[in-house]
């Protein structure tokens, strides 16, 4: 019983650890998701926000009930294999060690302030460690994305997600785009004769003529938006190109800002959740609290 209590808590601590590694291996694979103003790819920003603050939370009051190094290192191997089997390949050994690191570090400092605190106060005394340990995460991470996205790019280059693109269309002026078309209407084979007979326009704006066949555009989709989504897709691509080695640094970047904005409108209950949570292990005789009387040594002129 007196193991359980000291390894409880690592439970949910490697089970959000594994949920954080499964969300953000989405966006190593895929870094541009970032851009995404789809539903699901929102959903994974709040996974991935959940699971970073969470993972924290639970692994600062694992560290500090399982007194002893011996029990946190008995953690080690899980958390490495679950980083280094949900991540790409290109990042598994980088990204399990460096993260395994993190962790030894962030225990290390924890124990030091543990032995030092006169008054156990879990808002002020672990809520900065909470705070510090997913920012280091989220550092990591970026870092990891920068690499992943630095190394798709010189394999693929760069292109717009197509669901910004399509969105983008709905509030882009259509007369710069293709005069006389409308993202949701339909476009008449006269319509399309006619757009095919001018080469000139459909190769300034990158449009492929073979598009153009009523064949090849999906039946659940009106032509001209996949005709206007093409173009201006093209055209950004084509603009961002001369600045594609930034692209990496800017993505990385936004990631982490975005996660640290979201982890911050959490944190305001963060105080309140740890105070709450050692209230109710008081309460439930998980944990007792002992009060000594200390001699103090003070200067006096």
């Amino acid at each position: 019983m007196f193991l359980f209590k000291k390894i409880f808590f690592g439970i949910p601590f490697i089970l959000f650890f594994i949920v954080y590694c499964l969300s953000l291996k989405n966006f190593l694979q895929n870094p541009s998701l970032i851009l995404s103003v789809d539903h699901t790819v929102i959903t994974q920003f709040l996974f991935l926000t959940f699971s970073a603050f969470f993972t924290m939370f639970f692994f600062v009051i694992f560290a500090t009930l399982c007194d002893g190094w011996k029990i946190f290192l008995s953690t080690l191997p899980t958390i490495f294999l679950s980083s280094y089997l949900l991540t790409p390949l290109s990042l598994r050994v980088i990204f399990s060690s460096v993260t395994c690191i993190l962790f030894i570090l962030l225990y290390a400092s924890l124990q030091k302030k543990l032995d030092g605190y006169i008054t156990f106060r879990p808002d002020i005394l672990l809520a900065p460690s909470i705070k510090q340990g997913i920012t280091v995460l989220l550092l990591v991470s970026s870092l990891s994305l920068y690499f992943s996205e630095q190394k798709i790019i010189q394999q693929r280059g760069f292109s717009f997600p197509p669901g910004l693109i399509e969105t983008l269309v709905q509030f882009f002026p259509k007369d710069q785009l293709l005069p006389g078309l409308s993202p949701n209407q339909d476009i008449s084979q006269e319509q399309l004769e006619e757009v095919k007979k001018n080469p000139q326009l459909l190769e300034q704006l990158g449009i492929d003529p073979a598009l153009l066949d009523q064949q090849k555009i999906p039946d659940n989709q009106p032509q001209t938006l996949v005709i206007l989504t093409t173009s201006l897709q093209n055209q950004m691509n084509t603009l961002i190109k001369p600045y594609a080695s930034y692209i990496p640094f800017l993505f990385s970047i936004l990631f982490f800002f975005t996660i640290k904005f979201f982890i911050s409108l959490l944190s305001i209950l963060l105080g309140s959740m740890l105070t709450f949570i050692f209230w109710i292990l008081a309460k439930t005789k998980y944990v007792t609290y002992i009060t000594e009387v200390r001699t103090v040594k003070k200067l006096v002129v």
